[in-house]
């Protein structure tokens, strides 16, 4: 676990920003409802919408009518955190 923690601070993202981008990831093109289903446990819908207001002002994300994909800088940074 402190190998993931270590990961993340240096990458500058909280865990449930982490567990939003593994989702994504894992999906491919993931509703915002089933994002918000999936992180249930960890954020609220409004966090949940405000974190990705935050990636897509990052351009790690792209949402269109309520589908969340990661871009190929979302995708880049996807991968270069686990080259860390």
């Amino acid at each position: 676990m402190k190998g993931i923690e270590r990961i993340q601070s240096s990458f500058e993202k909280h865990h449930t920003q982490w567990q939003i981008l593994y989702a994504v990831h894992e999906k491919g093109n993931v509703h915002i409802d089933e994002l918000n289903n999936l992180m249930q446990p960890y954020a609220d819908p409004g966090t949940v919408n405000y974190i990705l207001s935050k990636l897509k002002f990052q351009c790690i994300i792209f949402n269109a009518e309520d589908k969340i994909t990661l871009t190929s800088n979302g995708l880049d940074f996807y991968k270069s955190c686990f080259k860390y």
